[in-house]
């Protein structure tokens, strides 16, 4: 994604006009031939004439393309966690800018960076929030399990056997592991440890947890010293140490506990 510069802005609100005049002018041409075609052949309007784009939904199309443009950088941009999903919506834009004809990308922009950057870490670690009660189904279950300097959260999952005999998650417990991985690094980058976010992400691009062979008692380490999982053919233990397990009483008492 570019950065959005107010060079950007100020071409990118040119290119709008540009293309609107062109739109109009080409509207108008197309126009003035049918109505010639309708003239010399004397038809009727029912009969197949030179078709006519509608330029009114040209430019509204014209221009919701580029604010979702825009908007698309601004959701990337005010998120705090590249794990964290920040969406901003898209009934509000229509809301506060119902005129389609025209597009001024600088105060576009001036407006959702008012209105939705303050607020986009708390948006999207709530819904980091939200993931993480989900994955670890802390709904039913909001008590931590602690064992000695660690704190533990429990992920069930299913395991299949295949023909050779091997034990792997189902597709849909791989789906839900993978995506459990993703939360924990959102909340790593909240819990400002970039190198344990950064240790996730690596393990969730090196592991194919489609075809990933389940032993039991298996101990892998994710981050050193911060997070381990174990794995069981009906669940997979998450370890956290050092400031991990520090952090996490605190993410979940300012967020989850809400979610849930």
């Amino acid at each position: 994604m570019p950065i959005v510069t107010p060079e950007l802005l100020t071409e990118l609100t040119a290119l709008h006009a540009q293309t609107v005049a062109a739109y109009r002018t080409l509207g108008a041409a197309l126009t003035s031939a049918r109505d010639r075609e309708k003239t010399l052949f004397a038809l009727h309007e029912s009969y197949d004439l030179l078709s006519v784009p509608d330029t009114d939904k040209q430019i509204s199309d014209l221009t919701w393309r580029f604010r979702e443009r825009l908007l698309r950088i601004a959701e990337e941009q005010f998120t705090p966690s590249r794990s964290a999903r920040f969406s901003i919506p898209r009934a509000d834009i229509a809301n506060a800018f119902p005129d389609c004809a025209t597009f001024d990308a600088e105060a576009f922009w001036a407006h959702l960076e008012a209105t939705y950057k303050p607020g986009a870490a708390k948006v999207a670690f709530a819904g980091v929030a939200r993931d993480l009660v989900d994955a670890f189904n802390l709904e039913r279950n909001p008590n931590i399990e602690r064992k000695g300097n660690l704190l533990v959260l429990n992920k069930w999952v299913s395991c299949e056997k295949t023909y050779s005999g091997r034990m792997e998650l189902s597709y849909h417990s791989a789906d839900s592991v993978a995506n459990g991985l993703r939360t924990l690094a959102a909340f790593a980058d909240w819990a400002n440890l970039p190198g344990v976010a950064a240790s996730i992400r690596r393990h969730l691009n090196h592991t194919h947890f489609h075809h990933m062979e389940i032993v039991s008692r298996q101990r892998i380490t994710i981050a050193a010293g911060e997070l381990e999982l174990i794995t069981f053919q009906t669940r997979f233990e998450f370890r956290f140490g050092g400031e991990m397990a520090k952090q996490l009483p605190l993410f979940i008492g300012q967020y989850a506990r809400k979610a849930a």
